[in-house]
């Protein structure tokens, strides 16, 4: 019986790892749908401890799952007090996570400017 603690138990239920013939044959979006993106962070209403946290275990699994493409919600900020807090943080952990090759803003349709698409390096290691 799977304890409902443990973090990463958790963290597989909410990001399940992608299947052999999803990894091999991955889905090409259709002319006029939104992009889809094999695996999703939502970091809406994180604060910055949690935020991050949680970004560096997505980007690090993401990676060893063998995911090229990833996508990460950080939203806009336009309900923080004081300012955004999460975009600055977002960008800033991703140019110095070692398995980001690249990364920019997603399609107006997957969240625009409060989202970014992020590319990841492939690492024959985790295969």
């Amino acid at each position: 019986m799977p304890n409902k603690d443990n973090p990463m138990e958790k963290w597989l239920r909410d990001f399940p790892p992608p299947s052999a013939s999803e990894r091999e044959n991955p889905k090409r979006p259709k002319s006029g749908r939104p992009e889809r993106f094999p695996a999703e962070l939502d970091l809406h209403g994180m604060r910055r401890e949690e935020a991050s946290a949680r970004l560096e275990d997505f980007i690090r699994n993401s990676a060893r799952a063998g995911l090229r493409k990833v996508l990460v919600i950080h939203g806009r900020g336009l309900g923080s007090r004081g300012g955004a807090v999460l975009p600055e943080l977002v960008r800033d952990e991703l140019e110095k996570n070692p398995h980001v090759v690249d990364f920019g803003p997603a399609e107006p349709s997957r969240g625009g400017s409060g989202a970014l698409q992020v590319f990841l390096k492939q690492d024959r290691r985790w295969r």
